[in-house]
């Protein structure tokens, strides 16, 4: 039996923060009915790759998958290669069918320019199936599959979060071209129902959407550490993201004011970002130093060890004036695997990983109050975190696993061709 020819496409590779297309990739290889190519426009950085994903790289150097991705060593090279793409590009685009009745003004020039060197990097490859890891990049994909047919019998594409929910991300122009019947999406898979919902309000075809959730490979965290085994002299809380609007550090800083005075609480926050000057600031000005501690981007092994010793993890997530919403934040999974309470916004996708008061504690999306009562709640019953963390740990263990969710995905794969 021939191996299914399987392209996972990415906008660049690797990215430290996209540790999900490395899990992914990882399982997919095992599988021998699928052939693993990795597809990038953009040049792959391998000693980063190396460092970043080890186990990855060596699949790679012994060829049990392939990265195909732009060669162009200096901005000079890459410029020649997009014009001579483009060059290509355009009549071929102008005589295919999809375009004889629709403006190729309809889409930017960004857009086009990536289609075009898309077809340039595929001109001798067919695939079987051409699976694109954002929903953002997938028109520029079905101009490539447009403009050349052969490059793929099938095109799925996955929505995971900012890349379907942000304003403008995916126009309703986008979407038509996404559903047209000549070299559109054949399937979409969302990291959540809730952002699912987000794409089918956006004119996507709901018969052609599947929930696929982000999975972790839980032999690589560390092992389940229930509270008992904690320190109870204290409440240790940690939150890990990076410090944007839609993560809620902000909102976290408020709760640890009102609560400090009440319960011997120390919070640990991991993670950068735009808002770290502010958060710090608030930190000084409310005399919080003892209390909380910034410790910046860290190592994931570094942040899951912490996330283990911890009491409770803070996911106050929500959405951003922008739109930007999460699916279902790894972070809070992985805490469950390691016998930490969570305590969660309602936001997006958390209400399908968590029932509140079972597996964790759930609280109203941007309600400060809301939030300081569900955080007191947790704290007064700590009697029962040995039973919430098992329940919590069986939960994400049976539903999460990433084995079983590459599994769904290659059924898609391997039933479809």
């Amino acid at each position: 039996m021939n191996k299914v020819k399987l392209a996972i496409v990415v906008e660049k590779f690797p990215v430290l923060s996209q540790s999900f297309i490395n899990r992914l990739v990882e399982e997919l290889a095992k599988n021998t009915s699928l052939a693993v190519t990795i597809v990038t426009i953009y040049n792959v950085d391998f000693i980063k790759l190396k460092k970043q994903a080890p186990n990855l790289y060596s699949l790679y150097s012994s060829g049990q998958i392939s990265i195909l991705s732009s060669n162009s060593i200096s901005k000079i090279s890459r410029g020649m290669q997009l014009i001579s793409s483009i060059v290509s590009y355009i009549p071929l685009l102008l005589l295919s069918k999809e375009f004889k009745n629709r403006s190729i003004f309809d889409f930017s020039l960004k857009l086009h320019a990536k289609a075009a060197l898309m077809t340039r990097l595929m001109k001798n490859h067919e695939f079987d199936v051409m699976h694109g890891q954002f929903m953002d990049l997938t028109a520029y994909l079905v101009l490539a599959k447009t403009v050349n047919p052969n490059i793929s019998k099938k095109l799925f594409s996955t929505g995971r979060g900012v890349d379907i929910s942000k304003y403008g991300i995916v126009t309703e122009k986008e979407v038509d071209l996404f559903e047209n019947s000549n070299a559109g999406v054949e399937k979409y898979f969302f990291v959540s129902e809730s952002l699912k919902r987000i794409a089918v309000n956006k004119g996507v075809s709901e018969s052609k959407c599947f929930v696929n959730y982000s999975g972790l490979d839980f032999n690589t965290l560390p092992e389940y550490n229930p509270p008992s085994n904690k320190s109870t002299d204290s409440i240790k809380l940690i939150q890990v993201g990076r410090l944007v609007e839609k993560k809620g550090i902000l909102m976290s800083l408020s709760a640890i004011l009102k609560l400090k005075d009440r319960y011997n609480i120390k919070l640990e926050v991991f993670g950068e970002g735009p808002l770290i000057g502010e958060a710090k600031r608030f930190v000084n000005k409310n005399k919080l130093e003892d209390c909380v501690h910034f410790f910046g981007a860290t190592h994931n092994s570094k942040c899951m060890s912490s996330i283990s010793k911890s009491d409770i993890i803070l996911v106050p997530s929500r959405t951003g004036a922008d739109g930007n919403s999460e699916g279902i934040p790894n972070v809070a999974k992985e805490a469950m695997a390691l016998g930490c309470i969570v305590v969660a916004s309602d936001h997006s996708g958390l209400p399908e990983l968590i029932e509140h008061e079972k597996t964790g504690y759930l609280f109203e999306e941007g309600n400060l109050e809301s939030y300081i009562n569900t955080l007191e709640l947790a704290i007064s019953q700590r009697h029962d975190w040995d039973n919430i963390t098992r329940n919590a740990e069986f939960y994400v263990t049976e539903n999460f696993s990433i084995k079983l969710l590459a599994q769904e995905l290659v059924g898609h794969y391997v039933g479809d061709i």
